[in-house]
């Protein structure tokens, strides 16, 4: 079996001195967009009732914010629609139910 080789050459500017700096204000943005709090909130919802047993780390990087703002969240489901974890840490489910009587 013969082998071919492929070079790939590509054009590097240099730069004289320093190179010049970017303003951070006019960089653009990357990233998912920024749902509001109340968005977040609803596509939490969304993805536990599609998928109960959906852990917290999927649920962060799929609404695309980090495990804190998580958190908080679910605190505010649970007051808000009585959402909570059933079950062992590895096969328990969230349930959306009645808020629990404290």
């Amino acid at each position: 079996m013969e082998v071919d080789e492929v070079a790939l050459v590509l054009p590097i500017q240099r730069f004289e001195g320093t190179a010049p700096k970017s303003d951070p204000k006019s960089a653009p943005k990357v990233g998912p967009k920024k749902l509001a709090p109340q968005a977040r909130l609803d596509m939490i919802i969304a993805l536990v009732k599609d998928n109960p047993l959906i852990t917290r780390e999927e649920i962060a990087k799929t609404v695309g914010v980090g495990h804190t703002t998580i958190q908080n969240d679910l605190r505010i489901l649970k007051e808000q629609h009585g959402l909570r974890y059933e079950g062992s840490s590895k096969t328990g489910q969230w349930v959306i139910g009645e808020k629990e009587e404290q």
